[in-house]
């Protein structure tokens, strides 16, 4: 289950949990439901793409076993933001 919407403990991060269980060992993990990437918003998506990257190095890193992260369409803020 997630914290704070994240897959596993960020402490230091807060916000509102929204995302859905991830199961160990899924070979399709969803920017959107897994980890609460929300395009379009004009908000910093930045944090849920280090989540997906977190997981995925955590749980495929050094693994045989393939991974795909969907990405859905639209418009992601991500970097440094003026």
């Amino acid at each position: 289950t997630c914290s704070d919407n994240t897959p596993f403990d960020y402490s230091n991060i807060q916000q509102t949990c929204s995302c859905t269980t991830i199961v160990q060992g899924t070979d399709y993990l969803d920017l959107h439901a897994h980890f609460g990437a929300i395009a379009n918003d004009r908000i910093s998506d930045e944090q849920s793409f280090e989540w997906a990257n977190d997981y995925i190095q955590t749980h495929y890193g050094g693994t045989s076993n393939p991974v795909t992260l969907f990405i859905p369409r639209g418009t992601y803020l991500v970097g440094r933001q003026n």
